[in-house]
């Protein structure tokens, strides 16, 4: 996932922007996750937190007596849409990469050959079974998703 912290936004990797932020950097998909699941839990996404200038979750600030609280409008559908395209994306770039992972260690052929070792087996079935899981996630509940956990590697 790609972010820029100067607009604290997200933009996925297999989107073509024409005018991408100059500080648009590369973060681990994990910590995407984590921030969205954090701002669907009600914490504030701030960047900038530690040196590879990754954003982190933060509370909500505490209204002050000086300042009316300010109200988020209620989600348009178009808003709707748009989180679920993101979650669409999030899926389709989860799945490529377990794909990646997989051929990359050839365990299909391998394994029609029986060349894999018991450890690998295991290895694959449970890559299997998270893109199975991945599978079953639905994209239309976004942002309220719980993604499934990626096997060790």
């Amino acid at each position: 996932m790609r972010y820029s912290p100067s607009l604290n936004g997200f933009y996925p990797e297999n989107n073509d922007y024409p005018n991408l932020p100059k500080d648009v950097m590369i973060i681990p998909d994990e910590l995407y996750l984590e921030l969205l699941n954090g701002q669907a839990a009600g914490k504030v996404i701030t960047p900038h937190a530690n040196k590879k200038g990754y954003p982190f979750l933060t509370a909500q600030p505490e209204p002050s007596s000086s300042i009316a609280p300010v109200t988020r409008p209620a989600d348009t559908a178009a808003q709707s849409d748009a989180t679920e395209k993101e979650a669409e994306q999030m899926k389709s770039s989860l799945r490529s990469y377990a794909n990646g992972f997989i051929n990359e260690r050839q365990w299909p052929s391998r394994l029609a050959l029986g060349r894999l070792s018991e450890e690998e087996k295991a290895a694959f079935n449970s890559w299997l079974d998270y893109l199975d899981a991945l599978e079953s996630v639905d994209t239309s509940s976004a942002p309220e998703i719980s993604w499934p956990a990626q096997p060790v590697e």
